[in-house]
C-alpha cells in the first residue's frame, strides 16, 4: 500500500492559534514543550482500489467450485465449504 500524502500546517498560520495553545497548556504532560513550534499534520484520505473486476472473481470461483465439487463434504445434502477449502478454490 503506498504511503498517504501529508500536509503540514504551522500553528502560527491559523486564526485559532491562541485557543489551541491554551487548551494544550492545560495538559500537564505538555508542560515542558515549546508551544511556538506546534505543527498540525494532515494525511490524505485513502480509498482502496479493487484490483480485479468482481464479475471476474465470481466467475473464477464458480469454475473452481464446479471442478472441485467432488472433494467437498456433504451434510444432509448440503455441501460444506470451510474457509480453508474456499481459499484453495
Amino acid at each position: 500500500m503506498p504511503r498517504r500524502k501529508q500536509k503540514t500546517i504551522q500553528l502560527a498560520d491559523l486564526q485559532c492559534r491562541n485557543a489551541l495553545i491554551e487548551e494544550l497548556r492545560k495538559n500537564p504532560l505538555l508542560a515542558d514543550y515549546d508551544m511556538d513550534t506546534i505543527e498540525i499534520t494532515i494525511k490524505e484520505n485513502y480509498h482502496p482500489r479493487i484490483n480485479k473486476d468482481i464479475d471476474e472473481l465470481i466467475d473464477t470461483l464458480q469454475r473452481q467450485y464446479a471442478a472441485n465439487r467432488h472433494s467437498l463434504e456433504v451434510y444432509e445434502e448440503i455441501e460444506i465449504i470451510t474457509n480453508t477449502e474456499l481459499a484453495k478454490l
